[in-house]
């Protein structure tokens, strides 16, 4: 099973890292990739440059196990999830089951995301608990799965709700004020001070 964690990691902080490890150590995958955005469809803007997002994510995952994928700041294209998991599936082959990460708060927007259903004939989506939105009561509760499909199939992750959000990291950082120490990599939290990224 491959987890395919995608989001703009603006920036990377230790929601992502937590995520990431625990499927790895507590869920079998075999691998979990983080994949930063591109040219998001959806959002306005992004912060920080495409090199610092993936600087910053090289230093949050040093040592580690977790994998970085930089397809789709490789790309000149706008970063539709669609041409991402059709590229991996590619890769990978049509029987390895692949997972897209999502939170709760994203999923009620899926359907309307491109191609969303062609997403999900390409890969399962496994939905992480964010505070204040519950799982879809047509997602399957990832523990009591009978076996690991390949794809077509929405599951939800019995997750404690991890509460923290790049946006209020930016915040933080902008008003000058310090971070929990459980919030960010050191390694990170120095890369973001000594650029002053998200200080205008």
């Amino acid at each position: 099973m491959i987890a395919l964690l995608g989001g703009s990691f603006d920036p990377v902080h230790s929601g992502h890292l937590t995520i990431g490890r625990t499927l790895l150590t507590q869920w079998q995958f075999s691998q979990c990739r983080l994949i930063p955005c591109g040219k998001p469809p959806h959002k306005l803007r992004l912060f920080a440059t495409p090199a610092q997002r993936w600087h910053m994510l090289q230093l949050a995952t040093e040592n580690s196990s977790l994998l970085l994928d930089d397809r789709e700041l490789r790309s000149a294209n706008i970063s539709y999830t669609i041409h991402t998991v059709r590229s991996i599936r590619k890769e990978v082959g049509m029987r390895m089951p692949l997972f897209w990460i999502m939170g709760t708060d994203a999923y009620p927007q899926f359907p309307h995301w491109h191609r969303a259903e062609d997403i999900l004939r390409a890969t399962n989506l496994l939905l992480i608990p964010r505070p204040s939105w519950n799982s879809p009561a047509t997602a399957i509760n990832f523990a009591t799965r009978k076996h690991n499909p390949v794809a077509g199939t929405v599951f939800f992750l019995p997750l404690p709700i991890i509460d923290i959000a790049s946006s209020t990291i930016r915040d933080t950082v902008r008003c000058g004020k310090n971070l929990p120490t459980d919030t960010i990599p050191p390694s990170v939290l120095e890369y973001i001070q000594q650029k002053e990224i998200y200080v205008a």
